[in-house]
């Protein structure tokens, strides 16, 4: 759960004052997160991950706070990086904050398994972890490492080891007073939490069966191509593997 802590003056102050999560899917940043009195300090945003979700976490990111700012994206391939900064170019609603200048998309060509590293080496504030979720274990302790606040998306880890490891940097950033945030989105979707509490009341009785239905379309395949490598068609296609 999210601790009550004072609300600062800043949103730097807010990052190094909120402690990091303590247990997997918890917040260590207070439902209410308000931005300097002035309105002018600017949060320093880095990507890894370019795919859908990193899309959608930089969307989210930069429609949350006016003075937050994209300056470093990262992924295994160069031309998922190049592709979604020129998604991003073309909504007005946050075109004018993707600040990525050349030098600070990794890899400039090609591919490169440590993208990770010089976007987090970079200047940025907070970091937005969306890869394939193999990677996410190996990321947040180095991000950790280096210092910095972190948006974790779902699912944290695949198997025991990678959950004891993002266990371990949710210690750390603790010790570190850093942010750690998890993707969790339906645990503070209102509908969601009033359900549960209603189920939590009784208002139904007791539950003895539970059936569920997520209705949504076709998921995304990104296909294949001659030149990959298998590996290279698995981490494009990591849903499947």
């Amino acid at each position: 759960m999210a601790e009550s802590i004072q609300l600062p003056a800043t949103r730097r102050t807010f990052l190094k004052t909120s402690a990091g999560a303590a247990a997997l899917g918890a917040l260590a940043i207070p439902k209410a997160v308000h931005a300097d009195g002035n309105g002018t300090e600017t949060l320093k945003i880095g990507l890894i991950g370019c795919g859908g979700r990193g899309g959608g976490a930089v969307d989210d990111a930069l429609r949350a706070d006016p003075n937050t700012e994209l300056v470093a994206v990262g992924d295994t391939f160069a031309d998922m990086a190049k592709a979604r900064l020129e998604q991003w170019k073309q909504k007005p609603e946050i075109a004018s904050r993707i600040k990525v200048e050349p030098d600070h998309i990794f890899p400039a060509e090609g591919h490169d398994f440590d993208s990770y590293k010089h976007v987090i080496d970079s200047d940025v504030d907070v970091i937005l972890l969306a890869t394939p979720p193999h990677f996410r274990p190996l990321h947040l302790a180095y991000a950790v490492e280096k210092g910095k606040h972190c948006f974790v998306e779902k699912p944290v880890g695949v198997d025991v080891p990678g959950v004891k490891s993002v266990q371990e940097s949710c210690r750390k950033a603790r010790e570190k007073n850093l942010a750690i945030a998890t993707g969790l989105c339906w645990r503070s979707e209102p509908g969601v939490i009033e359900t549960i509490k209603r189920i939590q009341d009784g208002a139904i009785g007791d539950i003895v069966a539970i059936q569920s239905t997520y209705n949504t379309g076709l998921l995304w395949h990104r296909g294949d191509e001659p030149s990959w490598s298998r590996m290279e068609y698995q981490i494009r296609n990591w849903l499947y593997h």
